[in-house]
């Protein structure tokens, strides 16, 4: 899992973990300056209560999660091919 997600949005931290931390198909995406940000403030049904950023522009997100997972991918074909 993304360090970022772990650090700073508090990823499986219950309360602490970021209320604008949304997932989808094409991964996890920070709802924070997007048109769904006052739904998620007046939610009271989620466990997830934290705010713990300004906000981040989703292509910048989903470009540090993508380099990411370019990392572990290449981690693992790395390691892959020393085992064989």
């Amino acid at each position: 899992m993304n360090q970022y997600l772990r650090d700073v949005c508090k990823i499986g931290q219950a309360r602490e973990c970021c209320r604008y931390l949304t997932a989808g198909q094409d991964g996890f995406c920070c709802e924070k300056l997007s048109s769904m940000k006052s739904h998620l403030d007046h939610a009271t049904h989620m466990t997830a209560r934290g705010d713990n950023c300004d906000g981040l522009v989703e292509v910048e997100y989903r470009t540090k999660l993508r380099e990411e997972e370019i990392k572990q991918e290449e981690n693992s074909i790395l390691s892959y091919s020393v085992y064989r």
